[in-house]
């Protein structure tokens, strides 16, 4: 929304304008548009396209779009944008979108591999046993221990 208010990105122009490495399919009479995307009503699925408009679903690549909107939009990394732009300002040190995590965080995390792991744009954020940011304590951590309300 930030890229939208700077005037950098339209919510209602058609996606494809923005996206250089690949364009989406125009199997409808309508585009699609970022704020289906964000809405869900793009008629993306991880399988198939339906009309833009007409089905709400989650999808995986739809904001895997939006990831790479903001890189194109930016110039910038998707992770490194929102580490810039979101987590460093709010005091999020913890957390990152890049994946694989830096070493720094990785040993904080609990061990294993999830299924949603894999390096794409808006994969995931990743919050490590340290504390968000001080002050919240409401956001869900990958942890080696328990995680702990942050003491008001």
């Amino acid at each position: 929304m930030r890229l939208v208010e700077q005037g950098k990105a339209d919510l209602d122009a058609d996606v494809n304008q923005y996206l250089k490495g690949f364009q989406l399919p125009n199997t409808y009479q309508r585009p699609i548009t970022l704020r289906q995307l964000l809405e869900r009503r793009s008629g993306l699925d991880d399988r198939f396209i339906y009309a833009p408009g007409q089905i709400e679903l989650y999808s995986n690549y739809g904001y895997g779009v939006v990831g790479a909107i903001i890189e194109e939009v930016t110039g910038a990394r998707f992770e490194d944008y929102l580490r810039a732009s979101v987590l460093q300002p709010l005091g999020m040190n913890s957390s990152s979108f890049q994946q694989p995590l830096p070493g720094s965080l990785a040993a904080e995390t609990a061990p294993g591999k999830w299924w949603y792991q894999r390096p794409v744009p808006a994969g995931g954020l990743a919050v490590t046993q340290k504390p968000a940011y001080d002050g919240f304590g409401g956001i869900v951590a990958i942890s080696k221990r328990q995680a702990k309300p942050h003491p008001e």
